[in-house]
């Protein structure tokens, strides 16, 4: 068994963590229940900030795994 074999068994349980929480976090975006997200400017902005967090932070790890594993 390689290394990559090896790792796969905590890159999976760890994509599928992440991916549930990118769900959670858009729902809570989408329909938050604080008091502040009343005004659809200020919404925007917040839904805005967590797609470019997730983006930044997601994207470029996937894409690293996928090199990683399948193109190392």
């Amino acid at each position: 068994m390689s290394a990559s074999e090896n790792m796969m068994i905590y890159v999976i349980p760890a994509l599928i963590i992440c991916i549930i929480a990118l769900f959670w976090t858009i729902q809570v975006a989408r329909n938050p229940e604080d008091e502040g997200y009343e005004n659809q400017k200020k919404q925007k902005l917040h839904f805005g900030l967590l797609i470019g967090l997730y983006a930044v932070g997601f994207i470029p790890a996937i894409a690293g795994v996928v090199l990683y594993f399948f193109y190392w």
